[in-house]
């Protein structure tokens, strides 16, 4: 029973972070973005699939959000954005590269765990609803380690890169801008502009304002300790997405 009032206590935490300044007023940035992408994505697929993702997006940002309470990092909750995902605003300074690791890998690994339970449940029930989202759920988290910027996986190589060598870190996050952008011209998806002006902020804010030079960087412990978790991390989601394939490449069970 405490189980179940810790994790109601924290959904109805998370559900107030999605409409609520950090003074608890009702934040209509948010609720317009909440609102905007559900409407978005149940447009273009469906309702179902605008649900589906929205959970899955959201309960990996509250990932994020719970880290940074538990680091000491105030935080304004978290913001979905169309065709991006969502994004966990901190608002206060990290202390150590290590509790910047922890925040972003944090995410990932909930995300990882949602969709370990949904595939359990599929499991048990056959129910194929539950089968499609566990497959979605273990590629959004699998593509957010992808190791470019401004995804968790891109921030967490430039903390490990950063903490051997600044100029590693600093080309590293302009080949994730040139990776980007190339996507951009590939697929002519204006989402990899957005990601690559994004990435292209992140790479000239740490190159001209050295924003991490002040903190503690990642000792050799810590890098192996980060290297493994990453690792271990992608193994589990790419082996929940193979085993998942089969009746997740399919939409049409929740299309209809």
């Amino acid at each position: 029973m405490k189980l179940f009032k810790k994790v109601g206590a924290f959904v109805c935490r998370a559900l107030l972070d999605l409409i609520q300044s950090t003074d608890g007023k009702l934040n209509y940035i948010k609720l317009g973005l909440l609102l905007g992408t559900f409407g978005i994505y149940s447009l273009i697929l469906s309702w179902k699939f605008a649900i589906l993702l929205m959970v899955g997006i959201g309960w990996h940002e509250s990932g994020h959000v719970w880290a940074m309470r538990r680091v000491g990092v105030s935080t304004r909750g978290f913001y979905f954005i169309p065709f991006m995902g969502g994004m966990a605003i901190s608002d206060g300074e990290y202390k150590s590269s290590r509790d910047k690791v922890i925040v972003f890998i944090m995410g990932p690994i909930w995300g990882m765990l949602l969709a370990f339970a949904t595939w359990i449940a599929y499991l048990i029930t056959d129910n194929p609803f539950l089968g499609v989202a566990a497959y979605w759920q273990a590629l959004l988290n699998l593509f957010n380690l992808m190791p470019v910027n401004p995804l968790d996986g891109g921030q967490i190589c430039r903390a490990v890169l950063t903490s051997i060598n600044k100029t590693l870190a600093d080309v590293f996050a302009a080949i994730s801008v040139a990776i980007f952008v190339l996507l951009f011209f590939y697929l002519k998806s204006p989402v990899f502009l957005f990601a690559a002006y994004l990435a292209g902020r992140d790479f000239w804010t740490h190159f001209k304002y050295p924003v991490d030079s002040d903190i503690p960087v990642l000792s050799r412990r810590d890098i192996i300790a980060t290297g493994g978790s990453y690792l271990v991390l992608c193994g589990i989601l790419i082996l929940m997405f193979i085993c998942t394939s089969p009746i997740g490449a399919s939409l049409n069970t929740i299309l209809k």
